[in-house]
């Protein structure tokens, strides 16, 4: 028989004779859909264990290109060989099958890259950048490149050309966004919204296979990883042990908001607290919020910032305070609680209701003279009329940094005009560090705007406390404090210190702010 001029017989081209235009468009349209559903859920599925700052986006997205890239090369080269159905049934079916074990392996393989609890910054940041990229690839790599070979079969196998297939695949992708983030992530959890884009590529084999057992079979096999992973939701394992073996943990919360993971736990330690801590995205056994049952003081770096409502109210009869980034409450809960009445209204902001939602769970509700206002920090303190006699900014972005826009110039201008007279302003730093990139450009920044600036440091905390005023030589430490405080305004005394002027180091700006990239460096 002779041979056709791409070397494939004349009954094998006739058995490769195509499919319908509407089989091969739909085809391209789920394609689309699970591509994007894989691509904008991964970082979110990989979120308890190592957080969602930039060098986790990073390494999701750098492994998604590589074998994008080599599933389309390794696809081209298919299409050279005919059997053009078969070979996209192949990677279609090995898209849905690496797919849904990656999903339910996330949680085993993900525990056993993560460092424990106690680990020091430096420790952790090099984990998290090794060990996201690790699970990266163990999980994304395969999929993906059986992903990316299908697109070039399907122009060859539907026969259509690939503007109609390109525009078919992105309307896929634009429906999955806005499912994923609008419905699915709620209701199945990243892990089963990641079995429904292998749902999507189970669809495909069966389109192709028009219906035959092999494809319904793939399918029932998908559907069955679908419902194991929705079954399990949010990962219950997604609170790391902190490496003692006398540490009970109770889950009380698992919930994914618009914005992040969320994860409540009640925590039995070794020293017999009993602290309820809430951790968003922060992976390695960090926490958002905390409080401990039966005491007031937290013993982290809120206590500090509590001795700035104090000197306050040494000022200023009630005065007002705001709380930029207030999370479940810690610091609202702290404040009353120890300067009680002697505070007027506190207004806390906090960018996420799910997270002000916790605050009940915790037990550090809203007093009835305070307030939540639910709104990105920088936007609602331009939004308000009011000036504030304490503005205490503690607000985190993806475990590592104060968010840019938070940090800049042109915000502590805002925040300087909406001081009282006399007023302070409180922010919270991660590093311990005085002399870090970051410090330094943070304090070149402040002394923009601020005559006075004193840093504490937080007693065995990655934590630095930085008091701010426009008053030159302002003491910002209360004179006197209650006695649940006494020892940590001792303790502050003994550490504070004054910064010298940072001239040299950069001014952050709105046009440049790399806080996230600042804190990496040392």
């Amino acid at each position: 028989m002779a041979a056709n001029s791409s070397g494939v017989s004349d009954a094998a081209a006739q058995s490769e004779a195509g499919i319908s235009r509407h089989t091969a468009l739909g085809a391209a349209f789920l394609c689309g859909a699970g591509w994007l559903g894989t691509e904008i859920t991964a970082v979110r599925a990989f979120a308890p264990w190592f957080g969602t700052s930039a060098p986790v986006w990073s390494n999701v997205i750098a492994v998604l290109l590589a074998a994008g890239a080599a599933g389309a090369l390794l696809g081209g080269r298919m299409t050279r060989c005919g059997q053009l159905r078969a070979r996209a049934v192949l990677v279609g079916g090995g898209a849905c099958v690496t797919l849904v074990l990656g999903a339910l392996l996330v949680p085993w393989i993900a525990e056993g890259l993560v460092l424990p609890v106690g680990s020091t910054p430096p420790e952790a940041r090099s984990a998290l950048t090794l060990g996201s990229l690790a699970l990266s690839l163990s999980v994304l790599a395969t999929p993906v490149m059986c992903m990316s070979a299908l697109t070039p079969l399907l122009v060859s196998y539907g026969k259509q050309s690939l503007g109609a297939l390109l525009t078919a695949s992105t309307c896929g992708g634009l429906l999955a966004v806005f499912a994923v983030n609008g419905a699915a992530l709620h209701a199945l959890g990243p892990r089963g919204v990641l079995s429904c884009a292998a749902v999507c590529y189970a669809l495909v084999v069966l389109l192709l296979t028009r219906g035959s057992w092999r494809g319904i079979a793939l399918c029932l096999f998908v559907l069955a990883g679908l419902f194991m992973n929705a079954a399990a939701g949010p990962d219950a394992r997604a609170w790391p042990a902190d490496g003692t073996d006398d540490v009970e943990i109770e889950r009380l919360l698992l919930q994914e908001s618009d914005y992040q993971h969320l994860h409540l736990s009640r925590v039995r330690t070794d020293q017999g607290r009993t602290e309820l801590r809430l951790a968003l995205d922060e992976g390695l056994g960090e926490f958002h919020s905390l409080r401990v049952e039966g005491q007031a003081l937290t013993g982290q770096y809120y206590d500090t910032l509590a001795l700035a409502a104090l000197t306050a109210c040494e000022q200023r009869t009630q005065p007002q305070t705001l709380i930029l980034g207030g999370g479940a409450g810690t610091l609202t809960h702290l404040l009353r609680s120890t300067a009680g009445a002697r505070l007027g209204a506190i207004t806390s902001v906090e960018l996420d209701p799910a997270v002000s939602a916790v605050a009940t769970a915790m037990g550090t509700p809203t007093a009835p003279c305070d307030r939540v206002l639910a709104a990105d920090a920088r936007r609602c303190l331009a939004a308000l009329d009011q000036r504030f006699d304490l503005i205490v900014l503690d607000a985190f972005a993806r475990q590592l940094a104060i968010p840019a826009h938070l940090f800049t110039r042109e915000f502590l201008e805002l925040a300087r005009s909406h001081l009282a007279p006399m007023g302070l302003c409180a922010v919270n730093v991660s590093t311990q560090d005085l002399e870090s990139p970051l410090m330094r450009a943070l304090l070149a920044t402040l002394q923009e705007q601020f005559a006075s600036i004193e840093a504490i440091s937080v007693p065995g905390a990655w934590s630095v406390i930085l008091l701010c005023s426009v008053e030159p030589g302002r003491n910002m430490l209360p004179l006197a404090a209650p006695a649940v405080l006494q020892s940590v305004l001792i303790s502050a005394r003994g550490v504070r210190w004054t910064p010298s002027a940072a001239s040299t180091a950069r001014v952050l700006t709105d046009d440049l702010a790399p806080l996230e990239q600042l804190a990496r460096e040392r």
